[in-house]
């Protein structure tokens, strides 16, 4: 949304899509080696400073899905999210939440005011609402193609 005169920047959503990815995900890509439904994209990356990431997005309105961590159970400790989620209107709203809270001005991210992470239970799956996208971040996470 455009300011002046004093009026506040309110970032388009996709805005914080491309912030969040080029903040958690790397440039070195890993297979996901899992099968999920069409409606269900993941992605897990080398984080930029170390650890996994993982960018989980669900375009279906109506329902939700579990992600659960498998043979990679230590990913699901110690593990950041960042739940972003449409506002009224779905996958096409101009307004959104992260983690519950609407998103911040560009005033305050320029602040250094950044969306919280919530932590995830480590014995629990990962859920992604209809028309989410969640990022995950493990930075303490190891892995021999991470290094």
């Amino acid at each position: 949304r455009a300011a002046a005169g004093g009026r506040i920047l309110l970032p388009n959503p996709d805005f914080w899509v491309a912030w969040f990815w080029r903040r958690l995900m790397g440039r070195t890509a890993l297979d996901v080696g899992a099968t999920a439904p069409r409606w269900l994209r993941v992605y897990a990356h080398c984080g930029p400073r170390g650890g996994i990431a993982l960018c989980v997005v669900n375009v279906d309105a109506n329902r939700a899905a579990r992600v659960s961590f498998g043979a990679y159970r230590g990913l699901a400790k110690n593990r950041e999210e960042y739940h972003i989620a449409a506002g009224p209107g779905g996958l096409r709203a101009r307004d959104l939440r992260i983690n519950g809270e609407p998103s911040p001005t560009l005033a305050a991210l320029d602040g250094g005011a950044v969306p919280r992470a919530r932590h995830g239970a480590p014995a629990t799956p990962l859920r992604v609402a209809p028309s989410t996208i969640v990022f995950v971040s493990v930075p303490r996470a190891r892995t021999e193609f991470c290094e």
